[in-house]
Formats: structure tokens, sequence, C-alpha cells
């Protein structure tokens, strides 16, 4: 493995934990809209029998469901590889800087 110059290495440990943290909110967003719309079509379904529901709608919310569920699996899945990207980083000689590895 290639050693790279500390002040490198630390920028590439910042911007991975700033990925990691773009990852992180988009995934928080994406189960806002996922609980969204779990919500409306709920309340799609109390408000008339399900015969009377619009099934246009309905069909649209759960295909809506389904990529926000799609979603979040690729976001936890990239989250996944960069976390074992970095744990996979071994810095030889090198004093880690502890303020790159703190959760804001």
């Amino acid at each position: 493995m290639t050693s790279l110059p500390l002040d490198e290495l630390s920028q590439k440990i910042r911007d991975v934990v700033d990925l990691v943290a773009a990852l992180r909110s988009e995934n928080a967003a994406l189960r806002g809209d996922l609980a969204e719309m779990q919500r409306r079509l709920a309340q799609k379904e109390r408000k008339a029998p399900v015969s009377q529901i619009d099934s246009e709608a309905v069909a649209r919310l759960r295909m809506e469901l389904s990529q926000l569920r799609e979603e979040r699996k690729v976001v936890k899945r990239k989250v996944s590889n960069v976390l074992k990207k970095l744990e996979s980083i071994k810095l030889q000689d090198a004093t880690v800087q502890p303020e790159l590895f703190q959760d804001d």
C-alpha cells in the first residue's frame, strides 16, 4: 500500500466524513418522505372504502413508496461502503487528528 502524505490523507478523510454526513442527511430526508407517503396512503384508505379509493392515486403512492425504499437501500449501501473504506485506511507513522472523526 502506498503511503500518502499526512495532509493528503487528512483531506481524504475529511472528504469521506463529509460524504457520510451528506448521505446520512439524504437518508433522513428519504425517511421523512417515506413516512409522509405512508401517512398519505393510510389517510386515503381511511377516508373511503377500498373500492372507492382512486386506484390510480394509490398505485402512484405505492410506486413512490417503493422508489423511496429503493433509494433508502442505495443510501444505506453507500454509507456502509464508505464506512468500510474508512475502516480499511491504515495510518502508518501518523497521528490521527481526533476532530476528524467527531460527529457533529
